[in-house]
């Protein structure tokens, strides 16, 4: 497909987690969502992961897409429309002909919100600089782990890299998962923080977890060794994890952290 004939990849990724968010909010499964639909399973996935523009889509089966994410049309075009606006003329004077809140609206569809976005960090043996300070803004659905923080102190963070990867995969954060910093709380013993490592000028994704008076780093997976924080190898904690999307796999399952603010 030609890049002019699609949005980017990564603008389709936000539409597809917002619409999968939608999807999971309503109890839908993937094999519901795809017969409501009338599409099969391997494109509803693909759809949910951006990997499949919407423009390639006719207009009869578009017509009904909205019913494998639980969403009424009105609504379904909302989530569409700030990538597809210009892909899709169409959407917009069906949404601007129609009711922009309609009377079956429901509250539990996912809202969007911007945040920050940082760049890559590293899960990984060679870990990435990323921008803490970024003037760059991502939408993404306003899911339960994040509606209680403020925009500003949070920051989107892609992540690369095995080392948090576990033998439970539901605590794994894969590598490509996208995943949300809070930069404004202290971290506690067992959060995922990201640290910025002085001396190498990188960040890294690790496990908090300070011993016998050590600021130690650890990873899920037991083959990185971890990181001790020193004098001589200083580090700044810049964020604590509070929440993760991972595009096509089963995201990470630990509780994040409640704070009082």
């Amino acid at each position: 497909m030609a890049a002019e004939t699609a949005p980017p990849l990564q603008e389709r990724e936000r539409v597809g987690l917002a619409l999968r968010a939608a999807r999971k909010a309503a109890s839908i499964s993937t094999q519901a969502g795809a017969d409501a639909a009338g599409i099969s399973v391997p494109m509803l996935g693909s759809i949910e992961r951006g990997s499949h523009s919407l423009t390639s889509i006719s207009v009869g089966n578009m017509s009904r897409l909205n019913k494998a994410f639980g969403l009424t049309w009105t609504e379904f075009i909302s989530v569409l429309l700030p990538v597809y606006e210009s892909y899709l003329p169409y959407l917009k004077r069906q949404f601007e002909n129609g009711n922009n809140r309609p009377a079956d609206y429901d509250p539990q569809v996912p809202k969007m919100r911007s945040i920050r976005y940082g760049g890559i960090i590293g899960a990984g043996v060679n870990p990435l600089a990323y921008a803490a300070e970024s003037s760059q803004y991502e939408s993404i659905p306003d899911f339960p782990e994040v509606e209680r923080y403020d925009n500003d102190d949070l920051l989107i963070l892609k992540v690369t890299g095995d080392s948090m990867v576990s033998e439970d995969v539901q605590e794994t954060i894969w590598p490509g998962s996208t995943i949300i910093l809070n930069t404004a709380i202290e971290p506690l013993p067992g959060d995922i923080v990201a640290c910025w490592i002085e001396n190498e000028g990188v960040g890294v994704l690790k496990v908090f977890a300070p011993i016998d008076g050590y600021l130690m780093l650890t990873s899920y997976n037991k083959r990185h060794l971890p990181i001790i924080l020193s004098e001589e190898n200083p580090g700044t904690i810049q964020g604590v994890y509070v929440g993760q999307m991972a595009l096509g796999r089963r995201a990470h399952n630990r509780k994040p952290p409640l704070r009082s603010m």
